[in-house]
């Protein structure tokens, strides 16, 4: 009986692992596309590393602090001189870039 709970643990382990696995690559790769986006949309204006300059300092923790729905609303819309992107930028392209600019306020 202890060897068929211990297989059994060993089996729900892999697969929580494998899950893991799975769910940090494509989150690494929501982060390189977001990256991507950033550099082609946002850094003329907001600086490389979202440091201000033309437009608003994004990486500052007071931005950061906005909700995802505050956030992806100006990025859709547009707001104080910026162009809104929603047409230009599919759902899974706002939540690419959403995890992007989220990842510095983990820094």
């Amino acid at each position: 009986m202890n060897n068929k709970k211990f297989i059994f643990a060993i089996i729900v382990n892999a697969l929580f692992t494998g899950i893991l696995l799975l769910g940090s690559s494509a989150f690494a790769a929501d982060l390189k596309a977001g990256g991507n986006i950033y550099k082609s949309k946002c850094a003329m204006c907001h600086g490389e590393q979202g440091q201000g300059g033309g437009a608003v300092k994004i990486n500052d923790p007071k931005v950061l602090s906005k909700t995802d729905k505050e956030i992806r609303q100006v990025i859709a819309e547009g707001a104080k001189g910026m162009p809104g992107y929603q047409k230009l930028l599919k759902p899974e392209e706002m939540d690419s870039l959403m995890a992007f600019l989220r990842s510095w306020g983990n820094k």
